[in-house]
């Protein structure tokens, strides 16, 4: 029974360049070339008798993606206009850690595959279905002291994009249609030095990558994690989030004509106005005293004038 199916998945292999090269699309030659591996290797398994070679064998495609897939993702709406994006359902993201950096597969493979179910979504979504999914009731504050409640929830975020740098996908993502994803950091005016941390897909032509931008956008995506990361001044927290793409804001315009986040935040007028305090403070100390001592001075000049004048005698 062990040799048939063994000699049943190896025919499976071998039609599949055949088949390969009739049905599939040039761009996921790569799936279907793990799905072959994946079977060859399946059925020098089934075909050995040592246990030891079986787990080798098993361990040798694990180490390889072989065995790695995501959940499928919800249908595709008919018709042009795009569906209404939903959150992701809260179990298939129940490993993920907070305060923590994103963990990869040998660190934490739960959250690996939950990241890259996000990302994976999230190409697959159409920018207006985010958008009319997303939440606006959800700010910086809801997700960062309460992730784990909002943790899968869409959020509608604006505000200055300020860097963006672009890396290459996971394999379990590419294998998806997601070679590379981008990274950017956009700051709200309201909190100040705190930003969101944004992961997309795609851009648009008008965004570029870039260190030292200064561009207002606005993002519809996944709520994923509180991200813990490495900042000038130390460790920081930041609210993560996975979506498709950033979009220029209309009614801002570029950052050439927004004001940077620190200018709109209220902590530098309360500084300023603490330390103008402090100064009037310490000038009307001053003067203070100042004037005691011009005081003191004028006492002392009377009483030594009433030391050295003559004594007079009373009169009969």
């Amino acid at each position: 029974m062990k040799r048939l199916a063994a000699l049943l998945l190896l025919g499976l292999c071998a039609a599949a360049p055949s088949v390969r090269a009739q049905s599939v699309a040039k761009d996921k030659r790569e799936a279907v070339d793990d799905i072959s591996q994946a079977a060859a290797t399946a059925a020098g398994a089934v075909g050995m008798r040592q246990p030891t070679c079986v787990l080798s064998v098993v361990l040798a495609g694990q180490s390889m993606s072989l065995w790695d897939a995501l959940p499928a993702s919800p249908p595709a709406r008919p018709g042009n206009a795009p569906a209404k994006a939903l959150p992701v359902d809260p179990d298939l993201l129940l490993g993920v850690e907070d305060r923590a950096p994103v963990r990869n597969a040998d660190e934490n493979y739960d959250e690996f595959q939950a990241y890259n179910l996000l990302l994976v979504r999230a190409h697959k979504t159409a920018a207006g279905a985010f958008a009319k999914g997303a939440r606006r009731d959800l700010t910086f504050a809801h997700l960062f002291e309460e992730p784990a409640k909002y943790r899968g929830q869409i959020v509608h975020i604006e505000g200055l994009l300020r860097r963006l740098r672009k890396f290459d996908a996971a394999r379990l993502a590419a294998k998806e249609g997601v070679p590379a994803l981008y990274e950017g950091w956009v700051f709200d005016a309201e909190y100040g030095y705190n930003p969101y941390c944004v992961i997309v897909t795609e851009l648009p032509k008008s965004i570029q990558i870039g260190e030292k931008l200064d561009r207002h956008v606005s993002f519809d995506g996944y709520f994923f994690k509180r991200y813990r990361y490495k900042a000038g001044d130390g460790v920081r927290d930041a609210p993560l989030l996975i979506g498709r793409t950033l979009t220029p804001s209309a009614s801002q315009g570029t950052a050439a004509n927004a004001r940077a986040p620190w200018l709109d935040s209220s902590t530098p007028w309360v500084l300023i106005a603490f330390l103008a305090i402090l100064l009037v403070t310490a000038g009307f100390g001053i003067a203070l005293t100042l004037w005691f001592k011009r005081g003191d001075k004028q006492v002392r000049a009377r009483l030594d004038a009433a030391r050295d004048a003559a004594f007079v005698e009373p009169g009969e």
